[in-house]
């Protein structure tokens, strides 16, 4: 079914083409017959202004704006009909376009070449009719030929880790000349019998004839924390969407410029002639005066006569509206855009399989390893546990079990690791085993921060846990974010506790935490809370004496 209808429209667009083509040679042949004996000059014309797109062109991911028309061509009348010929070109502006949108979608503002615009070349020829009223004169016409159009190639691209990706590409694909076509009016202002300024109006479509084929490619990311930046993990979590459309590209020119009418005979006022016999009896002395008659009154047939009674000419002519609106509203891709939806882990240790796509997987494992390269173990683990469960990532899982032991959390370290020695085969499987068991021993000569269950048994035996913490001077807060905006606002979280800054040096960030709590059984229940706004990565921070010494992830 889906073939029959692409054969269809392609047939119906191959008859409206001959259609058009034919009914522009009938009437040429019919404006030669007709008014062969008619006044007969050549007008030329060059005219300059701005282009404006149209309908579909128009809309927000077109990345059409205002752009300049420059062209020239010439009209060959005989009297009132004749046949023109014109060629020009027009672009539109991309740059500005392109950059509000990737502001609007990603919160950045690209940088992108001047030149590289929407950009469109043509030659038109068809039938003109004129009107004249003294020194003004009005030109309809409508045109068809080629086109060459051009369209951008924009490109977005963040850097991440010396390594450039794309984030938003859009391109074309059409062919080098397609069938278009014009309809217009020009109103003629006339300084002399030959010279004069001209302001025209000219709608240019390939609507009917042709079709404007371009790509697109973008990752779907978005501020899920609202932190104002689109954040390094958030691009590596979006998915890749891609889609091939077509669009009937339209613009309205609006130009002014000089026109120039060659050949065309001077209106002259009838004159009176004087007899030769009148000449010779002026000469002669002659009392009686002689009867003369009137002699006739000689004109020309072939020069414009303006007569007093006005002539009213009724344009049938069809205009098209374009509502504006309309055209932003339906100006819709025309291919429909499959997505695959990823599933994000609601719990830091609770990753479900892996769907993320190869470049998506790339950018977390090397993401995470960066962090862990420069101790920022707070990042690496959310990197790590997101592809823990991906079997080409089989490392991701023991990367996960040294951050645990890089933030004091060693119990959990030791149950991952054994999770990874069950199906890890690799080559280096011992040497792993070894740096594994250094990172432990670290671990466990370090001291192993103490979990809920343990304290809450503790508590069960009659020891009140506030009365230990009171003696080591222990709390707990739970970081939730850390960003470069020192005065985010997080209206959420107000409820749930007090929000204080904490400013990291090492990596020029301020950490956002809520507490400090002196209970860590209700800091855990909390944090639960957190998770459930959007934080997912939120932890607890241990604090002996105002001084962080030790973090600790929660599973679910």
């Amino acid at each position: 079914m889906y073939y029959k209808t692409n054969s269809l429209l392609s047939h119906a667009k191959l008859v409206a083409k001959k259609t058009f083509f034919i009914f522009t040679f009938l009437c040429m042949a019919t404006v030669s017959v007709v008014t062969a004996q008619e006044n007969r000059f050549l007008q030329l014309e060059v005219n300059g202004g701005i282009s404006e797109p149209m309908g579909a062109f128009r809309s927000q991911e077109m990345f059409s704006g205002t752009g300049r028309s420059i062209g020239g061509g010439f009209d060959y009348f005989f009297g009132k009909f004749g046949l023109g010929f014109n060629a020009g070109i027009f672009d539109n502006n991309s740059e500005q376009a392109f950059s509000d949108y990737m502001y609007h979608k990603f919160l950045e503002r690209p940088s992108v070449k001047q030149d590289n615009k929407w950009k469109t070349k043509f030659g038109m020829f068809g039938p003109i009719f004129k009107i004249g009223i003294k020194k003004f004169e009005f030109d309809i016409y409508l045109r068809g030929g080629y086109s060459q159009i051009q369209v951008p190639d924009l490109l977005f691209t963040k850097s991440f880790f010396n390594q450039s990706y794309e984030v938003y590409r859009f391109g074309g694909v059409s062919n080098d000349w397609q069938f278009a076509w014009s309809s217009g009016m020009k109103f003629i202002y006339k300084l002399t019998n030959q010279l004069g300024i001209q302001a025209r109006a000219d709608y240019f479509a390939t609507t009917y004839l042709s079709e404007v084929a371009y790509e697109k490619s973008f990752r779907d990311a978005s501020d899920g924390n609202n932190n104002g930046a689109i954040d390094d993990a958030e691009y590596f979590e979006s998915r890749r969407v891609s889609s091939s459309n077509n669009l009937n590209l339209s613009v309205v020119n609006l130009n002014l410029g000089l026109l120039f009418q060659l050949g065309r005979a001077k209106h002259q006022a009838a004159t009176q002639m004087v007899p030769p016999m009148a000449v010779e009896l002026q000469d002669i002395n002659i009392t009686e005066e002689l009867p003369l008659s009137t002699p006739e009154v000689e004109t020309d047939t072939n020069r414009d006569i303006v007569l007093p009674t006005p002539i009213v000419v009724q344009d049938t002519t069809e205009l098209v509206i374009v509502n504006e609106e309309e055209g932003l509203k339906q100006a819709e891709p025309q291919s429909e855009i499959v997505e695959e939806l990823v599933e994000i882990p609601s719990t830091t240790y609770d990753a479900p399989e892996s769907t993320y796509d190869e470049e998506a997987a790339e950018f977390l494992y090397k993401a995470g390893e960066s962090y862990f390269a420069t101790n920022d173990f707070e990042n690496a683990m959310p990197c790590f546990n997101k592809l823990k469960a991906d079997p080409k990532y089989p490392r991701a899982k023991y990367m996960f079990a040294l951050s645990l032991c890089s933030m004091g959390n060693c119990t959990e370290a030791r149950k991952e690791y054994k999770e990874f020695a069950k199906t890890y085969n690799g080559e280096d499987k011992r040497t792993l085993e070894i740096i594994f068991a250094s990172h432990a021993e670290r671990c466990r000569l370090s001291g192993r921060l103490i979990p809920p269950s343990e304290i809450a048994s503790q508590n069960n035996k009659g020891n009140g846990t506030a009365d230990k913490e009171a003696k080591t001077g222990l709390t707990y807060k739970i970081q939730f974010i850390a960003m470069k905006k020192a005065n985010a606002d997080f209206p959420r979280l107000v409820n749930i506790g007090d929000i204080s800054t904490e400013f990291f040096p090492n990596k020029s960030v301020y950490r956002y935490t809520l507490g400090g709590y002196d209970d860590i059984t209700v800091a855990s229940k909390d944090i639960y809370k957190v998770r459930k706004m959007g934080f997912r990565d939120a932890f607890l921070a241990v604090y002996e004496n105002g001084v962080r010494v030790n973090t600790l992830y929660h599973a679910k």
